[in-house]
Order: structure tokens, then sequence, then C-alpha cells
């Protein structure tokens, strides 16, 4: 069975998930498969980390601006 709304979402998780990956050094290059377990979790903790960057950041600047 065919649906095209299924297959557009799909093309969504899986453009999400390779942008992710370039942050576990997923190069992407022409003839290369999907990004691996290794690559993956390696940009997801970098991901977290610049999350709780940023969370840091936005209380900071709450405090300064509080002053």
């Amino acid at each position: 069975m065919h649906c095209p709304h299924t297959e557009k979402r799909l093309q969504a998780v899986n453009e999400v998930v390779r942008l992710i990956a370039r942050l576990g050094e997923f190069l992407e290059q022409k003839g290369d498969d999907e990004p691996g377990v290794k690559t993956t979790w390696q940009a997801m903790q970098r991901l977290a980390s610049f999350a709780a960057g940023m969370k840091l950041a936005r209380r900071v600047e709450n405090r300064i601006s509080l002053s």
C-alpha cells in the first residue's frame, strides 16, 4: 500500500536524522550509506551539550537582565 503522506514524513525524518548526524561528523558524501549508530550517538551527545549550553546561557542572560 502506497501512502504519499507517510512517505513525506519518512523523508522528513530521514532529513532530520542526516542533519543531526552531521554533528557526529557524518560527511554525507555521494555514495555514503545512512549514518551509523556510533555517528548518530556522537551527534546526539553534541546536540545535548549544545542544548545544555543554550539553557545555561539563557539563565545567565535572565539573571543579568534582572539585576
